[in-house]
């Protein structure tokens, strides 16, 4: 047996649910050498591997699915920011009189400022300011410094994951131009089927849509698709071809 299937064999024994290796390497992480050992290509390839184990979907249903197993790992990424969070404070300001109540405020909001970490360093310093000026800049100093690095650890698996979307949308996209070719389609198919392609085109362009919502909002905020051209017949095309009529 090689490598690749003893890993196999062994993360389902061990894993045995949809995903759970890849967010299980997320939750095993309670630690700081822990957290600084984690690595954002392993992740996504561990949640490669995961989606690699369920069969290729055939309905517009398991496409989603498979798409919303995606946006529950960017849900598990933000959890494990604030717990980065939180073991990063427990050293850093270990030394130091913070209330349990600004740990809690500083773990619970992290992800807010994530395109702003100089906007929680000056809200630290005005409110710790008007009891402890000189403490307000050490602390902001810490915190500050952990939001930059549990901030930009979770870009770097976030990044991993919107990447894998953005390849699954494409191979989707091609199985849903395909099964639209199926003249045996009924219209309540085709119709679901040129709705998830035009979602699936919308997320090779941009992968970062699969934040916004889950699949069936995304569907239901897409305009209704327009009228199909009337498809020829080629068996009834063929009979008439050379068929003059004065």
């Amino acid at each position: 047996m090689n490598e690749s299937c003893r890993a196999t064999g062994w993360r389902r024994a061990r894993y045995p649910s949809r995903m759970d290796f890849a967010l299980r390497m997320l939750d095993d992480v309670q630690r700081l050498p822990e957290l600084e050992a984690l690595d954002a290509a392993r992740f996504a390839e561990a949640l490669a591997a995961d989606l690699a184990d369920e069969a290729a979907p055939a309905t517009v249903a398991a496409v989603g699915a498979e798409l919303d197993r995606l946006r529950d790992a960017l849900a598990a990424i933000d959890r494990f920011t604030s717990k980065a969070m939180r073991i990063h404070l427990l050293h850093g300001l270990a030394h130091l009189p913070v209330p349990p109540q600004l740990h809690t405020l500083l773990v619970t909001t992290i992800v807010s400022y994530a395109d702003d970490t100089r906007r929680l360093r000056q809200r630290l310093r005005a409110t710790i300011g008007r009891s402890d000026e000189r403490a307000a800049e050490e602390i902001a100093g810490i915190a500050g410094e952990a939001a930059d690095r549990v901030l930009g650890q979770r870009r770097s698996l976030r990044a991993g994951v919107l990447t894998l979307a953005q390849s699954i949308a494409k191979t989707r996209a091609t199985l849903a131009r395909a099964t639209l070719q199926d003249r045996s389609l009924d219209d309540k198919s085709r119709r679901g089927w040129r709705q998830a392609l035009a979602d699936l085109d919308l997320l090779v362009e941009s992968s970062a849509r699969l934040d916004e919502n889950t699949h069936a909002q995304r569907l239901a905020a897409l305009p209704e698709p327009e009228p199909e051209a009337p498809r020829e017949d080629p068996v009834l095309n063929s009979r008439f071809e050379g068929l003059e009529i004065d």
